[in-house]
């Protein structure tokens, strides 16, 4: 039996905390975990093997509890979500095939499974309510402070070597976001400062242009989600960056130019030619299957010159080459959905003074958005802990569930309850 999550009710409180608040929790365990792998062992199938997928048993656990506590209800699903349990099929369908009759090694479990994450959210049918929602930004903002502290440590000196396993580096660079996003969201603009200038530390020891891109990003989102802001500009700032990114390519030779000018300066090894040849060896095997790829059912690493092997470096090249225009298609309506429905629902979560459900909503997007940056030049979604942590947001959105209606006349006036920020 299926029905929709019911709405929330603005101060409505309950001794239990709520399914929502309960699936969330669990989801910040692979949060913490993360953010303390200094050694980046969930990422790392050599050092961490099949263990590591045990983190997953986490929000697992935490599903089937909620709901051997009640009834066998579950939510009907979301445009986004159905987009993603086709997704979900087809992937692990295509990557069992591959392990068992083609033994390969370099698989895409990494994706697969810790995608069940959002999908088990369709478990959790009472939805996170306003004063758990702030328990859920502090938590994340002390999180986020762990992360940058050993970021900071790691590239100060005190720890250097463990530089080496590239924790602190492009593709975990949203956690410092996070941090930074909730302390501010929380109003702490002091413990904000700090973990701005411990995120410094980390980007000098690791200038990469991906860190530029993504605080560019997150500082867009505050802008396109403030206060007075009107529900088109979100829109209007993500048609500019869509231009521009058309523009970049159309004068490639130019965004190379840019690109080599800033790892001069910064004095950072330029890789734009690795990745280069990484994506353009993609596109040579989505070209060979256009329609569904390799159905996933192949390596997720590629030979490259110099007998390198190595991810495609761009996780949408790697969906286009692993899973053709229908995978591709999938991930992508899937990621725009989702941001879509969590931009509308924050500011309904805004209009009807739900403040702590409207920054959550706020965070999630910086945390989303932040991640979508870095997948374009870097294998995110290859990592476990990414992956897990991308799908965890996913979760922890749907698991927000919608806010009352009010009269169009009270929705600003309760909007400017926000924390500006």
């Amino acid at each position: 039996m299926v029905t929709d999550a019911p709405p929330l009710h603005a101060g409505r409180t309950r001794a239990r905390p709520s399914d929502g608040y309960r699936y969330a929790r669990a989801l910040l365990v692979i949060f913490l975990v993360t953010a303390v792998d200094v050694f980046n062992l969930l990422d790392r199938a050599s050092r961490g093997g099949p263990t590591r997928y045990a983190i997953l048993l986490v929000p697992a656990v935490a599903a089937l509890a909620i709901r051997t506590r009640g009834s066998t209800l579950v939510r009907r699903p979301r445009t986004h979500e159905r987009l993603l349990l086709i997704l979900f099929a087809f992937g692990l369908l295509g990557t069992t095939y591959g392990i068992v009759f083609l033994h390969i090694t370099s698989t895409a479990r990494a994706i697969f499974l810790p995608m069940s994450i959002a999908i088990l959210a369709l478990l959790v049918i009472e939805p996170i309510r306003e004063e758990e929602a702030r328990r859920l930004v502090r938590l994340i903002a002390w999180i986020g402070t762990i992360y940058i502290v050993l970021g900071a440590v790691t590239y100060s000196g005190l720890a250097e070597s463990l530089a080496a396993y590239r924790q602190f580096k492009n593709a975990s660079f949203p956690y410092t976001m996070l941090g930074i996003s909730a302390a501010l969201l929380l109003g702490h603009r002091a413990w904000a400062f700090v973990l701005a200038g411990l995120t410094a530390v980390i980007f000098f020891g690791y200038p990469s242009a991906t860190s530029v891109l993504i605080i560019l990003v997150t500082a867009l989102t505050f802008f396109a989600t403030s206060t007075r802001a009107s529900r088109t500009r979100p829109y209007l700032i993500a048609a500019t960056i869509l231009a521009i990114g058309v523009a970049g390519l159309v004068n490639f030779n130019s965004s190379v130019e840019i690109a080599d000018r800033y790892f001069d300066a910064v004095g950072k090894r330029n890789t734009t030619a690795g990745r280069l040849e990484f994506w353009t060896n993609g596109l040579a095997q989505w070209r060979a299957s256009p329609l569904i790829g390799s159905g996933f059912a192949s390596e997720t690493v590629i030979e490259a010159s110099r007998n390198r092997r190595s991810p495609y470096h761009n996780d949408f090249v790697l969906f286009l080459a692993e899973g053709g225009i229908v995978g591709c298609a999938l991930f992508v309506s899937w990621l725009v959905l989702l941001l879509r429905d969590l931009l509308h629902r924050y500011f309904a979560f805004a209009d009807s003074g739900a403040v702590s459900q409207a920054l959550l909503a706020r965070l999630l997007l910086v945390g989303l958005g932040s991640y979508v940056v870095s997948m374009l030049f870097n294998p995110v979604i290859q990592g476990l802990s990414r992956s897990a942590t991308i799908f965890a947001l996913a979760a922890i959105s749907t698991a927000l569930g919608r806010p009352e209606s009010v009269p169009a006349e009270t929705a600003l006036e309760r909007r400017s309850a926000l924390v500006p920020a």
